[in-house]
């Protein structure tokens, strides 16, 4: 027996599983001996897999999300993330206009040079630039100043801690493609 015999035998019971009853676990002992055995999955898996897999993505709950609401599953999180990404890239926008590595931290009345604005001041230039962009994309709405402030520190602080959460750049270009 070659090894593709031997192959073809092991997953056509599955195949016949899946086919005529429908029993999920046919697929997962699929992928999994694929995988153990480094071959690709079989053309009549790789639909069915592709779908479970959408549907675990679109109506699953995310681990980490929020208890229910549109946001609790992986789709909705990520939705969600990328829309404090866009926000945050607006503020570091007119950070690094400014030459400005943060949000200052005063209230105050602003200085007469435009590079000392006040936070407030920031934060609205950044709200005017998103507005400007809102016809492209409704992501990045904001409906309150404050939320772009919510949204700078929460990624500022995800990026400065090493995490991938809000690691948007390969998704996302700017000029040409």
């Amino acid at each position: 027996m070659t090894p593709q015999q031997f192959y073809d035998e092991e997953l056509g019971v599955h195949r016949r599983q899946w086919e005529e009853h429908r029993i999920f676990p046919a697929l997962f002992e699929t992928v999994a001996k694929c995988g153990l055995w480094g071959i690709p999955i079989p053309g009549w898996a790789q639909e069915p897999v592709l779908e479970a897999i959408r549907y675990v993505y679109d109506n699953e709950p995310d681990p980490d999300g929020a208890e229910g609401g549109g946001y609790a599953s992986h789709r909705g999180r990520t939705a969600m993330d990328f829309a404090h990404y866009l926000r945050w890239i607006a503020v570091k926008n007119q950070l690094d206009i400014r030459n400005l590595t943060s949000l200052p931290a005063s209230k105050g009345r602003p200085k007469k040079d435009a590079a000392n604005m006040t936070k407030a001041a920031i934060l609205a230039n950044a709200a005017a630039m998103l507005r400007r962009n809102d016809e492209r994309s409704s992501l990045s709405r904001v409906r309150q100043v404050e939320s772009l402030e919510e949204s700078y520190v929460m990624v500022e602080a995800s990026r400065s801690a090493g995490e991938t959460r809000f690691l948007f750049e390969r998704l996302v270009t700017f000029g040409n493609p």
